[in-house]
């Protein structure tokens, strides 16, 4: 039992810094183009919808911010909306941070986001170290966290990539009036919107969020 007891004292102690630090994304739409290491100490969530304008205009703030500090400090914008929608709203509007997916909301719900846009920050543990409106969070909170910590952690580490979305392919849709509808059943939250030759049809579903503005 002596012998044993160093090594379950051992795993106690690896045991948060193995699964803390895990955040987990459905998928990754790209990297950043602004962040120069793969391993940084501080690691920031930039909770985002494309139909939050507020959140808009928070990314360009960060990629500011990310611009300022390459090194040691890395910023991941966070979408639960279809990836379809995510990445025809990158083609119009360029963004220079990492981007990624949360198709169940499991980290929306695992933070409890109630409000847009909303950052947190965490350190290579996965520890929470400050959250909030993304606006409210400066140069000087980094420089503060990163003196207090010196652990580093990859991204693809800090990042959990589980691809369990299964896409669903629906037969077109004919209208025979001039408004119809059909249940979809879908897991993502966000309007989807195609012309199509003979009508314009929208998918997708509505959640209420509250917008900080």
């Amino acid at each position: 039992m002596k012998k044993i007891k160093p090594l379950v004292c051992l795993l106690c102690v690896l045991y948060p810094i193995i699964f803390l630090g895990q955040i987990k994304v459905s998928e990754k739409i790209q990297d950043s183009y602004l962040a120069t290491q793969d391993e940084n100490a501080l690691y920031f969530i930039d909770f985002w919808a494309t139909w939050c304008t507020p959140c808009i205009h928070v990314s360009k703030y960060l990629e500011i911010l990310q611009a300022q500090h390459p090194n040691n400090f890395y910023i991941l914008s966070l979408s639960q909306e279809n990836p379809d929608i995510v990445k025809r709203f990158m083609k119009k509007h360029k963004i220079n941070l990492a981007v990624a997916i949360d198709y169940k909301g499991e980290t929306f719900k695992k933070n409890n986001i109630q409000t847009l846009p909303y950052g947190i920050l965490y350190n290579a543990q996965g520890k929470k170290l400050w959250e909030g409106h993304p606006a409210e969070f400066k140069t000087f909170h980094i420089q503060k966290f990163l003196n207090k910590n010196i652990k580093k952690i990859t991204v693809s580490k800090m990042f959990e990539l589980q691809s369990d979305y299964t896409e669903v392919t629906l037969k077109p849709l004919v209208p025979k009036a001039d408004f119809e509808y059909a249940n979809v059943i879908t897991e993502t939250y966000g309007l989807q919107v195609a012309k199509e030759l003979t009508h314009l049809e929208v998918q997708g579903t509505l959640q209420w969020w509250h917008v900080l503005i």
